[in-house]
């Protein structure tokens, strides 16, 4: 497993390594440590429509000293470890490492004032977490020390890709795992034929949602033996609502380390697309998982 830390040594930064350090079997891979320092960036100096710029000067960030730093904390607790560092906009920057190095898995903080890419982009990892060829964890906050992690899981290949890829790199002494897969509250649909129209159908909502409880329940119990054969702790939850809040929800009440779920997007422009599951819990969890894989290829 290759793994890609990016970090600009700040606050929200370092909660990345220290999930690294927390949850992350040392002997499960090699880890690389890359920094960005920032170029200068040039903004109008007016909303007019004068095309005069403005030269906002950074303060100076040694990008290759802060991953020589973090490879080295990692290092003394058994990870292998290199660095590297470059100059230029921190995502593009991290998003050309990945694709060429073909990483496994990046891990970056997710600061509101750090990296210099948030002035033109955003948040740096928001940007890469929809435009990364591989799986991306982001990090809000310091794991609690509970080492739990919530796993949402919907049966499509990429949250069971998501789920035997994390098998591959946490640690089985620190880890255990709580699988949630969530079904929707049932509903009544609103007729829209032409009134007097008769209507014979009958749908039993109540029996529906039965089944699709029992179909969640049959996933969740496959996914926690297959957790329990790689040797973690598992135990399963089924929940009821929208998924995105729900596993919030359940994470908050579990006081997990991290979150995990699948992505569905395929391509650059899917990815863009705010509102998925993945992009929700991102913003809000402590810390998570996306896992992403190539649409030709196998599964973890």
């Amino acid at each position: 497993m290759r793994v890609l830390y990016a970090t600009d040594g700040s606050t929200a930064a370092r909660e990345g390594q220290r999930l690294i350090t927390s949850l992350f079997d040392p002997s499960a891979g090699n880890v690389h440590v890359f920094s960005v320092a920032p170029e200068a960036v040039y903004l109008p100096d007016s909303l007019d429509t004068s095309y005069e710029m403005e030269r906002l000067d950074l303060p100076p960030l040694n990008a290759e000293e802060i991953a020589m730093e973090s490879a080295d904390h990692l290092a003394d607790k058994a990870f292998t470890v290199s660095s590297s560092s470059a100059r230029g906009n921190p995502a593009l920057e991290i998003l050309r490492l990945l694709e060429t190095e073909k990483y496994d898995l990046a891990v970056l903080g997710a600061g509101h004032t750090t990296w210099a890419g948030n002035l033109l982009l955003g948040s740096v990892s928001t940007h890469v977490l929809h435009h990364a060829p591989c799986s991306v964890v982001v990090t809000h906050r310091a794991p609690t020390g509970s080492g739990r992690i919530l796993l949402g899981i919907d049966g499509s290949n990429e949250a069971m890709g998501s789920a035997r890829m994390v098998t591959q790199i946490l640690d089985r002494t620190k880890c255990s795992f709580t699988v949630a897969n969530t079904v929707a509250r049932p509903w009544a649909p609103i007729p829209v034929f032409p009134p007097g129209l008769p209507f014979h159908s009958h749908v039993d909502y109540r029996a529906l949602q039965e089944q699709q409880i029992e179909h969640a329940w049959h996933l969740v119990e496959r996914t926690c033996e297959e957790l329990r054969d790689a040797g973690f702790d598992a135990d399963g939850a089924v929940l009821s609502g929208s998924a995105g809040p729900q596993l919030l929800k359940e994470a908050e009440n579990l006081s997990a380390d991290l979150v995990v779920v699948g992505s569905r997007g395929l391509g650059p422009m899917k990815r863009t697309i705010l509102g998925s599951v993945g992009d929700q819990v991102m913003r809000h969890a402590p810390a998570t998982l996306v896992g992403r894989f190539p649409k030709d290829a196998e599964s973890p």
